[in-house]
């Protein structure tokens, strides 16, 4: 099997079984487990395993912090992986940079880019199901989840 091939059936891999995690959560089956977590675990888990950053050129970096949160690790690593491929997908050069701020008892995990954004009237859409801004992506890129799929 060709590398490319194999590559292609890996995303393939990885998108049902993101799907079924976001639908098992979904049902009353399986509830978050959620814990103490050190953000910097996941953040670093992150920062190692976005090659197509360099590879593209675009300067990617992640920010260490010390901070806690009480959330299920896996959910929000899916969470801040999605945004970061995202912001990766729709680079085309410049910076990704990813960091949590702490305000009183609310952290914030931003990730910053210097692409193109998300138009003003396209802002509503990207809560929509299966609905995509870009028709470049492949569907072995996603297949437009997207937001809806954390937040709706």
């Amino acid at each position: 099997m060709s590398r490319r091939r194999g590559g292609a059936l890996t995303n393939v891999e990885r998108i049902i079984e993101a799907l079924l995690d976001i639908s098992r959560l979904k049902t009353e089956e399986e509830q978050l487990a959620q814990g103490d977590l050190a953000l910097n675990d996941i953040l670093s888990s992150l920062s190692s395993s976005f090659a197509p950053a360099a590879a593209k050129g675009l300067r990617f970096r992640v920010r260490p912090s010390d901070v806690h949160v009480i959330s299920d690790g896996l959910y929000l690593q899916r969470i801040v992986q999605n945004l970061i491929s995202n912001a990766i997908r729709f680079t085309d050069r410049g910076d990704v940079f990813v960091g949590a701020r702490q305000r009183s008892d609310k952290v914030w995990i931003e990730v910053w880019d210097s692409g193109p954004g998300i138009r003003d009237e396209d802002r509503a859409v990207i809560f929509q199901e299966f609905h995509r801004l870009h028709r470049r992506a492949s569907a072995s890129e996603g297949i437009g989840r997207g937001a809806a799929a954390y937040f709706a």
